[in-house]
């Protein structure tokens, strides 16, 4: 009786020797064989190679950060700018935009 492949190495020795992380998880599949699954949220290592394409997971996730936080910034610019023209043509110092005569306070 032959002994079962282990999963993780292919029979002809090739395995991950550079650190590689999991695009879905983000772990060190690092002396996994390229046709092994993620230990720890079962995802095809040959996925992740191929997924990957030189983008680093922590970099990825800084940039949307930075995108979710400028998106946002964009949002509450253009609130408060149409709350300061609404303010701005509802104040009793001001009809229609134009100051009222007489000079206000």
């Amino acid at each position: 009786m032959q002994p079962s492949a282990s999963p993780a190495f292919e029979p002809d020795g090739h395995v991950i020797d550079t650190d590689l992380c999991c695009v879905s998880c983000g772990y060190n599949l690092r002396t996994l064989a390229p046709n092994a699954i993620c230990p720890e949220c079962a995802f095809p290592v040959r996925q992740s190679i191929m997924d990957r394409h030189g983008a680093d997971l922590k970099w990825l996730r800084s940039i949307h950060r930075g995108l979710t936080v400028l998106f946002f910034t964009e949002i509450l610019t253009a609130w408060r700018l149409s709350w300061s023209r609404w303010w701005f043509r509802t104040s009793s110092r001001y009809v229609a935009g134009r100051p009222l005569r007489g000079g206000g306070l």
